[in-house]
């Protein structure tokens, strides 16, 4: 065998051992993640006791049909979960969602939904969902968080976190605290001032946290909306320890105007 022949003898089988590398790995990766789909559905893989600190990304303040939003919860929950969300906490105004709640089939489109209904229907079914006739009107059952949270839920992936936006006022201006993990819905506090209500909720909030040994993380909602919470206000109530930075509403003035800074000034 000439010096070429080995050499290109010697190149094929550099070449055939490249292949059988990639091959064995690609096997590997399957063989992994097969074993992963695996745990998610069948719940057998081990949790870490310490696992490595990660950053989650979530949304904290969010509203359905239950209250004042305008889609569904495993409609919004949905969404949140494709968009690689990892968590999302359902914090509609001054309740939980549970319980009987039917609403008519009018209303995600009165309140600006585009084809709500028909989106809900077309991605879950009209095995799940429940329509009633009420006085000459076609209605929906609003399903509470236990009911659908499987349906959307993965471990490790995306969960759904129970939460409440206190709806308060003080002074003729909002004052919203948002409480999540909470237990029972907590009612709104009242006070005479602006602080004295931010005070009141917080420590209603703490009082649960503490009674059912549970932590609930408590917040001041877009202090800027209706530029109720100033940052004198912030620094006085000692207990605030966490404000909304931004939110997506447009109501909400939290870039501030002319008169008000923003709310990220407000930060800082």
């Amino acid at each position: 065998m000439t010096v070429e022949q080995k050499d290109t003898a010697r190149q094929q089988r550099i070449n055939q051992m490249k292949w059988q590398s990639k091959i064995g790995v690609l096997a590997c990766l399957v063989a992994v993640l097969i074993c992963q789909r695996s745990a998610w559905v069948h719940g057998d893989e081990v949790v870490p006791p310490n696992p490595a600190p990660k950053w989650y990304k979530g949304n904290l303040h969010t509203h359905t049909l239950w209250s004042d939003g305008n889609d569904f919860p495993e409609m919004v929950a949905e969404w949140y979960r494709v968009k690689d969300y990892n968590f999302l906490a359902l914090s509609d105004h001054n309740l939980l969602s549970r319980g009987q709640k039917w609403i008519n089939d009018t209303l995600p489109s009165d309140r600006g939904a585009i084809a709500g209904v028909e989106r809900y229907l077309a991605r879950f079914g009209d095995q799940w969902v429940e329509t009633r006739e009420e006085d000459g009107r076609r209605q929906i059952r609003l399903k509470p968080l236990n009911e659908f949270r499987s349906l959307v839920e993965e471990r490790g992936k995306f969960i759904l976190i129970q939460a409440e936006e206190i709806t308060d006022s003080a002074e003729g201006k909002p004052v919203h605290i948002n409480a999540t993990n909470i237990r029972d819905v907590i009612n709104p506090q009242g006070g005479e001032t602006i602080r004295e209500t931010i005070r009141n909720n917080l420590n209603a909030v703490t009082s649960q946290s503490v009674q059912s040994g549970r932590p609930i993380l408590a917040h001041l909602n877009h202090p800027n909306f209706g530029f109720a919470v100033t940052a004198e206000d912030l620094a006085h109530v000692l207990e605030e320890r966490f404000f909304e930075v931004y939110n997506g509403h447009p109501s909400v003035g939290h870039r501030g105007d002319e008169h008000h800074p923003s709310t990220e000034v407000l930060w800082d």
